[in-house]
């Protein structure tokens, strides 16, 4: 695990403290990129402890008045001004007749967020008293209102273009990196009430099971460190495959078109995507649907050529099924998750067969007529085993009258041997020339990194 110590205390917090103090004070100038006055190395030893300093306070006269949030906002509105985003914003923002500038509404904005902040409302109605913005930006606190916040977003929101081409030329800048390697994922987020005047606002596939709801799809695209570099807003009934061409050309437009590495998961992949990528020069690494894995048994059965990446984690690099394609595969098998699969149907089998078996000895007890009955109680069992019942075949016996006296059940041995094999397992397709199997797979699974940004949002 992780451990933890203590390297220096921010603050002047006692006037023993000077010398501590001292290192600290040119911490703003180093949060705006000017070398400090002093720097000292952070392993340098301890200055020797002073004798404390007593004082005789009488605590019932004593009390705190106006106590302020001030670290973080003080360090957010550090990093705002390292940006430079405050310089950006007075060139597309020119001051005009409003109270508070909108280049300030926008730095609040961003400092609340910075904060964990959950809306705008909150802001205006606590957060914003609470903390040090109104002495550090000089703006009232009667002046900051959830009206005014609102309608800064959508002030800031025609500027979104030149912010994010601001913020990835600091980026690129500051840490050197091309854009060429890139995940790309899609989410959705629904609306209660009828969004009559949102034209992207339809009913979809509902990633929060609210298909009574409107809702719009978000595709967003991020550096492997999990840095949005760029967003669209999609109709709410939109395919996830559609989206792709539209994220590369905006990518393109941007960065110009370089060969990058697109990871996707499988939802986002069909074979005319992957064609047109090609066609275009680009890399990709892919999920691939379950069903393809059956393409790939002898591999995932033969225990040779794997490659540990870590404890109960294993992978293989693979050539395409028809021998001819350039692209590879990488074979995945999770021990932890296979076990996990397979004690989950080997429940859902015990329950089912059990079901089944009660219900075949009342039959021959005592037969029945009507068939419907049977039929319902046999559909209802088989629904709530979904992971066992497609490997199991069940008809009605019948005798001389016609009557239904039993149950024939058949198991579908051989793919229920093979569904316990392909526990665990997964497929990644790509056409990198990468030969480290582990290697592509830390890369697919950044996509984590994706499904982080998606909350942050």
């Amino acid at each position: 695990g992780s451990r933890h110590q203590v390297v220096a205390h921010l603050g002047k917090l006692t006037p023993e403290e000077t010398l501590q103090a001292r290192e600290w004070s040119g911490l703003e100038a180093l949060l705006d990129g000017r070398p400090p006055a002093q720097q000292l190395p952070l392993d340098a030893p301890p200055p020797p402890s002073p004798a404390p300093l007593w004082r005789t306070v009488d605590v019932s006269r004593v009390r705190v008045e106006r106590v302020r949030q001030f670290g973080r906002v003080y360090l957010a509105l550090a990093l705002w001004r390292r940006l430079r985003l405050h310089s950006l914003l007075q060139e597309l923002l020119p001051a005009g007749e409003e109270d508070v500038s909108w280049e300030l509404v926008a730095c609040i904005l961003a400092i609340a967020r910075f904060c964990a902040q959950p809306s705008e409302l909150a802001v205006a109605e606590r957060w914003y008293a609470d903390s040090a913005l109104a002495d550090l930006l000089g703006v009232p606190e009667a002046k900051i209102h959830e009206t005014r916040l609102y309608r800064g977003l959508d002030v800031v929101l025609q500027h979104k273009e030149a912010l994010g081409k601001h913020l990835l030329e600091r980026y690129r800048s500051w840490f050197g990196t091309r854009f060429e390697f890139l995940i790309y994922d899609m989410t959705s987020t629904y609306f209660e009430g009828l969004a009559e005047k949102n034209e992207l606002a339809a009913r979809g596939y509902s990633r929060d099971h609210r298909p009574d709801c409107k809702q719009v799809c978000i595709g967003l695209v991020v550096t492997a460190e999990g840095l949005p570099v760029a967003y669209e807003v999609f109709a709410g009934n939109r395919a996830d495959v559609t989206t792709l061409e539209t994220m590369v050309r905006l990518l393109e437009e941007k960065y110009g078109p370089a060969q990058r590495v697109w990871v996707m998961d499988r939802g986002m992949v069909s074979e005319a995507n992957l064609a047109w990528l090609r066609e275009r020069g680009a890399l990709y690494l892919v999920g691939t649907p379950k069903s393809q894995l059956r393409q790939f048994e002898k591999a995932l059965l033969d225990q040779a050529d794997w490659h540990t990446v870590r404890d109960g984690l294993e992978v293989k690099l693979v050539a395409a099924a028809d021998g001819t394609s350039t692209e590879r595969y990488v074979l995945c098998r999770s021990a932890d998750r296979g076990a996990k699969e397979r004690a989950m149907l080997d429940q859902q089998i015990e329950r089912l067969r059990g079901e089944l078996a009660k219900l075949d000895a009342a039959l021959q007890k005592q037969p029945v007529g009507d068939a419907g009955p049977v039929e319902r109680r046999i559909g209802k069992g088989l629904g709530r085993t979904p992971a066992a019942a497609k490997w199991f075949t069940v008809t009605l016996r019948r005798d001389a009258q016609q009557r239904v006296c039993g149950l024939e059940v058949r198991e579908q041995k051989e793919k229920l041997e093979w569904a316990r094999h392909a526990h665990g397992a997964y497929l990644l397709r790509t056409n990198h020339p990468a030969a480290d199997p582990a290697e592509l797979w830390r890369w697919y699974v950044q996509l984590t990194q994706a499904e982080a940004a998606f909350r942050v949002e």
